[in-house]
């Protein structure tokens, strides 16, 4: 299954460093990244945030019941660290058509050139530099740096405080660890990091 690349991009083409919210979102995943991403939705201007989890106590519904609440919310995401499970999950995203907006903290930089993905997570502390591009899915935790011209492919996951240098990539699927300096030349470029 290849990663989905229809999925709405929220906000409208054009429109990228200029994150505006709408009213009501649900998160796919109530553990303890979804907490994360809860506080993230919150600072971003969400009112009401719920989760869809299949083992949490107060979730709206479990994930196969994503269909009957779907039509409830403004918009969803994920907030699952399983990248592979992540993918699939954004995958049910695409099929409900509800916007998948990306959120970015109001603590982070985002370069008004940088590129970010619909369903991308950017944390507090965070950098997007010049024209980095942040795929669908993709998580940049808090303290990250993405340097210029940099890609961080589709549900990938830079950790806490690690740095993708100036044109470096991050393939797919991969997750640079906490404190780690991914280079151009770096292994990680080719998947070399853990998924």
């Amino acid at each position: 299954m290849s990663i989905p690349a229809t999925i709405q991009s929220y906000p409208a083409a054009g429109t990228m460093g200029t994150f505006g919210y709408p009213h009501s979102l649900l998160i796919l995943g109530a553990g303890g990244h979804g907490c994360v991403v809860a506080e993230l939705a919150r600072a971003c201007g969400y009112s009401r945030v719920d989760f869809a989890d299949d083992a949490a106590p107060g979730a709206v519904c479990t994930l196969s019941g994503l269909p009957s609440v779907a039509a409830r919310y403004d918009a969803m995401t994920v907030s699952v660290g399983n990248l592979s499970m992540r993918k699939d999950l954004f995958a049910r995203i695409e099929t409900l058509a509800v916007p998948c907006p990306p959120l970015v903290s109001p603590n982070a930089f985002v370069s008004p050139s940088a590129q970010i993905g619909p369903g991308a997570l950017v944390l507090p502390g965070a950098i997007v530099h010049t024209n980095a591009v942040v795929g669908i899915g993709a998580i940049i935790s808090a303290g990250a740096v993405i340097d210029h011209d940099a890609v961080v492919g589709p549900c990938a996951h830079v950790d806490a405080g690690a740095v993708v240098a100036a044109r470096a990539s991050v393939s797919p699927l991969t997750k640079v660890p906490a404190g780690t300096c991914v280079r151009p030349d770096s292994p990680i470029n080719a998947g070399g990091g853990t998924k």
